[in-house]
């Protein structure tokens, strides 16, 4: 109880402390000036309430390998967001409501379930770096294509079955994926990924 009177605190660690979601520990929702918290390794089910109530005020979230099974619509409220680390969950789907936190530059969701990607990816202009690695992709969200690199110079789509973009884009690196998104987003947004002629 007593983190509950470091009011002043602005970087907290609990890695690897099995915290649950059921007793995260309340005094943690008192530390309004927190800028830092990182929680991996734990056994959080959900985003704890007590996170969702100092959301706004952090810059860096870490919630990678806890099991979660899906990141509900209130990370759109986490809009000073600058690194969202959410890998080795159990997500088959990230809410639209991501396109809130534009201030973004370092999103790591590797290793998950995720089928599909939202549209609003396509709001997060200031991201640099962007692993969506070994997930279960089959295509990229045209919108993604609105980035632009820079400042998006990293995109790790790894280890996902990707139909869209094809391999041979694929290969030749994030300029080349986010400028074929872009070149092709407005003849094929909306189609079936089976049976597209696309431009290369």
């Amino acid at each position: 109880k007593e983190i509950g009177y470091l009011v002043n605190l602005e970087s907290l660690d609990a890695g690897k402390n099995q915290l649950t979601s059921d007793l995260f520990p309340q005094e943690i929702g008192r530390l309004r000036k927190l800028k830092a918290l990182h929680l991996p390794n734990n056994a959080l089910t959900s985003l704890p309430e007590e996170v969702k109530g100092i959301g706004a005020s952090l810059n860096e979230l870490d919630i990678s390998n806890n099991g979660m099974a899906e990141l509900t619509e209130e990370i759109g409220a986490f809009t000073g967001l600058i690194r969202f680390k959410a890998s080795g969950n159990n997500y088959q789907s990230i809410p639209a409501t991501i396109g809130r936190c534009t201030a973004i530059e370092e999103l790591d969701i590797h290793d998950n379930k995720l089928h599909v990607l939202p549209a609003e990816f396509g709001e997060l202009i200031n991201c640099k770096k962007m692993d969506i690695s070994n997930n279960q992709l089959a295509k990229l969200p045209w919108e993604l294509g609105r980035l632009t690199s820079p400042p998006l110079t990293i995109l790790n789509v790894k280890s996902n079955p990707l139909l869209v973009p094809p391999g041979g884009i694929v290969n030749k690196g994030t300029p080349t994926i986010l400028m074929w998104l872009r070149k092709n987003e407005k003849g094929a947004g909306g189609k079936a990924v089976s049976g597209l002629e696309y431009t290369d």
